[in-house]
């Protein structure tokens, strides 16, 4: 039997899955159902997602539902999501609703690099586009490809780009330097290093140098330099933890990379 499983399992399939699901077309196609469960798992499919959409698409068309979590599933798909999105834009561009959901997942999607989804979003649907804090908390999190993302918002989207503690805490535990340099360019009258952000830096895994140039670039904060070395390596060890649980309270997909 040709159940919804089985088509849903040959869409997600990312080594075979256009050959499988046109198998299926072809000698069970009265039997195949395409339901939004299936465009989803073809929309996240990270290797041959623009294959599999592309071929429902043309062969099943009306049956093909762009629904709000088929959008977030390309969004989200690391490895074809732009492909996908283009795709979908190009064919169903009508059905294509940009909601916070949608932009979060492209914003911390941290296998696109520079040409991210979030640069064909605001290329295509710009007016559409929120930048909500959440969607800066999500760039700021994205421990790959959030300097693209980040540079991009605070480019294009600027008045947009609310920069709250939290932000500043994910950005100085997750980047280097130049985007904090990047930051301070920007919003610079809005940043504000706290304790908690201090603590981020010296968890980061180049935190010498972040803290270093956070220190130094802030008369205010060099009087903490002493205390900070001063702090018990128990102590340092109980702050790493803390950190590394907010970032993945915040980005549960990170939890194994975090740790290893």
């Amino acid at each position: 039997q040709i159940t919804k499983k089985v088509v849903k399992t040959a869409a997600e399939n990312w080594g075979s899955g256009e050959e499988v699901i046109a198998l299926l077309l072809d000698r069970r196609g009265a039997d195949v159902q395409i339901t939004e469960e299936v465009v989803k798992a073809a929309a996240g499919n990270w290797s041959s997602g623009e294959e599999v959409i592309a071929l429902l698409l043309d062969r099943r068309g009306a049956d093909v539902q762009i629904t709000k979590e088929v959008v977030k599933a390309a969004a989200g798909n690391w490895g074809s999501g732009e492909k996908v999105m283009a795709l979908l834009l190009d064919r169903r561009g009508v059905d294509i609703q940009t909601t916070e959901k949608v932009v979060k997942a492209a914003a911390e999607n941290w296998g696109s690099g520079k040409e991210n989804i979030v640069t064909l979003l605001l290329g295509r649907r710009g007016a559409d586009v929120q930048i909500t804090e959440k969607v800066v908390k999500a760039a700021a999190g994205n421990w790959r490809s959030g300097k693209e993302v980040m540079t991009l918002l605070l480019d294009r989207r600027e008045a947009d780009v609310k920069v709250t503690e939290e932000v500043v805490v994910l950005i100085v535990g997750c980047f280097d330097k130049e985007v904090i340099t990047l930051l301070l360019n920007h919003r610079g009258d809005e940043l504000e290093v706290t304790k908690k952000a201090l603590e981020a830096a010296a968890c980061n895994a180049g935190g010498k140098g972040t803290l270093q140039f956070l220190l130094e670039g802030d008369p205010t904060l060099r009087s903490q330099k002493r205390s900070s070395k001063q702090l018990h390596a128990t102590q340092v060890a109980e702050k790493q933890s803390s950190f590394r649980r907010m970032r993945t309270q915040a980005y549960p997909f990170q939890k194994t990379l975090l740790h290893q």
